[in-house]
């Protein structure tokens, strides 16, 4: 009847003792909804089942099961607002990828790679140029692949990307977007690879 659809694995619970209950998707749950095109992004598409085991009342009452073909519309909902972090990022230059871990999932067709400069402890910098590429699925991992170009320009920098003391990036807002269109929070000050 619905599709497609996400049994919840969890969460954390934001209210308390109430008739209106709030809780945190987990970062799995939240993730896969974010990569399903269809799923959580209008009222006319967001639903809700429930078993008895869900919740109980004060009383230790449990509550009635919403069974699929009785599914509750959602009321209201609140668009995704929230731009994506970097985490944290690795560098490996014998694969020649660049790996960006972020704090939600993003779509990987708007990613610019001209927008990321790597910069050695002088502060010597190369921005990426558009031959660099990644071929990730949407998600919270994108794993880019450096051109030939990039890399050698890399290497003539005997200063950069030799260790993890020497190795710092940047990235502007433009870099990549997430699946609502938030644009990544832009890294200004040159942060060390991890």
């Amino acid at each position: 009847m619905f599709s497609p659809q996400r049994v919840l694995s969890g969460g954390n619970l934001t209210s308390g003792d109430s008739h209106n209950v709030s809780f945190v998707l987990t970062f799995e749950d939240a993730n896969f909804i974010k990569n399903v095109s269809g799923l959580v992004t209008t009222e006319g598409n967001t639903y809700i089942v429930l078993d008895n085991f869900t919740l109980v009342d004060m009383n230790l009452n449990h509550i009635e099961t919403i069974a699929l073909e009785d599914a509750l519309r959602v009321s209201v909902l609140q668009e995704d607002e929230r731009s994506p972090e970097l985490v944290r990022y690795n560098l490996d230059m014998n694969l020649g990828e660049l790996t960006l871990y972020l704090t939600e999932t993003v779509n990987v067709t708007s990613l610019d790679v001209t927008q990321i400069t790597l910069y050695d402890e002088t502060m010597e910098q190369h921005t990426l140029t558009n031959s660099s590429y990644s071929n990730s699925s949407t998600g919270p991992v994108v794993v880019i692949t450096l051109s030939d170009k990039d890399l050698n320009r890399i290497k003539q920098i005997v200063t950069l990307a030799t260790s993890e003391s020497n190795t710092y990036l940047t990235l502007t807002s433009g870099t990549i977007n997430d699946t609502a269109m938030n644009p990544i929070v832009a890294v200004e000050t040159p942060t060390r690879v991890d």
